[in-house]
């Protein structure tokens, strides 16, 4: 139970952490929003890795601190993905397509030896296929138009296209946004073999290596600078993606990844809500009953922990 809760935590902060995501890309060209992002959220996790766990100490957290290093490769990609996604399409199509992460993280962790009864099975079950019905569901030109109009972003620069939006096959932002559910999910599978160090430790590492990806890309093509009224929001992403960060990394030190996997894809119904009540989106209803089934498989993976 205790890893359900915090894999629910990191839930809740990392949905607002979307938020302020899609809402601060509008400003900001996306390799920059992902370097000034990624270089806050490392200024935070670092002091306050160092101050609750100190340097790694003997070969097992030196070897902990390795996993989370190589997780931190494919939480950067996640994070990149996921940042040029929600610059390109919404927030409440983005963040299901995101979260199916859970459907990856689960055939990993099973194919990967991770032992699951049939209650976890179809806990499991459940919140993939809620979670792919939520992501899956279609929608129409003058529903997407609406959508950002509500919200005040400017047309995704996928709008440009010549053919009109109707015709397209993925939505904008879609490619991306599976992709950054890829991404997570393998990372997922790193860090859970970083029990031997805290959660802030596994953070720290992981943003010093995607920080040190990131910055020279940045600097080569679109810089580091962003306007001063700007600096606030980076603020912002930075406390929520470091908090998402811990609560997740110290579930997947609890628990089974499997688990935790589909539990972080219920992300997804932050972004619907938040999608729906502060950006005034319209999800279809074949997007709500798919919330609803990925509610119950968390509820059966809470029985069955």
């Amino acid at each position: 139970m205790v890893t359900i809760a915090l894999a629910l935590g990191g839930v809740v902060v990392w949905g607002f952490c979307d938020l302020l995501i899609a809402q601060f890309t509008r400003h900001a060209a996306t390799v920059t929003a992902i370097a000034v992002t990624t270089f806050a959220s490392f200024a935070l996790a670092l002091p306050l890795a160092l101050a609750v766990g100190g340097l790694p100490e003997g070969a097992g957290e030196w070897r902990a601190a390795g996993y989370a290093a190589v997780g931190g490769i494919f939480y950067l990609a996640a994070y990149g993905a996921l940042v040029a996604a929600l610059s390109r399409g919404d927030l409440s199509v983005v963040a299901p397509l995101a979260a199916l992460d859970g459907a990856f993280g689960a055939i990993l962790a099973i194919a990967l030896g991770d032992p699951v009864d049939w209650i976890t099975a179809v806990g499991l079950s459940l919140a993939a296929f809620g979670g792919a019905l939520a992501a899956a569901a279609p929608r129409r030109a003058h529903e997407a138009a609406a959508s950002r109009a509500t919200s005040g972003a400017d047309p995704a620069p996928d709008a440009v296209a010549a053919d009109p939006p109707e015709h397209r096959r993925l939505v904008a932002g879609a490619g991306y946004a599976v992709l950054s559910g890829l991404s997570i999910a393998i990372a997922l599978q790193f860090f859970g073999h970083t029990d031997e160090v805290p959660a802030t430790t596994t953070v720290a590492v992981a943003r010093t290596v995607g920080l040190a990806m990131i910055v020279p890309v940045a600097l080569a093509t679109t810089g580091l600078m962003v306007p001063r009224r700007l600096w606030p929001a980076v603020l912002l992403i930075a406390v929520t993606d470091v908090g998402g960060f811990v609560f997740v990394a110290a579930a997947t030190a609890r628990g089974p990844v499997s688990v935790v996997a589909v539990v972080v894809a219920q992300v997804a119904l932050m972004g619907l809500a938040l999608g729906l009540i502060v950006l005034h989106e319209r999800p279809l209803p074949r997007q709500l009953v798919g919330a609803a089934v990925a509610i119950a498989g968390v509820t059966v993976l809470g029985l069955a922990a």
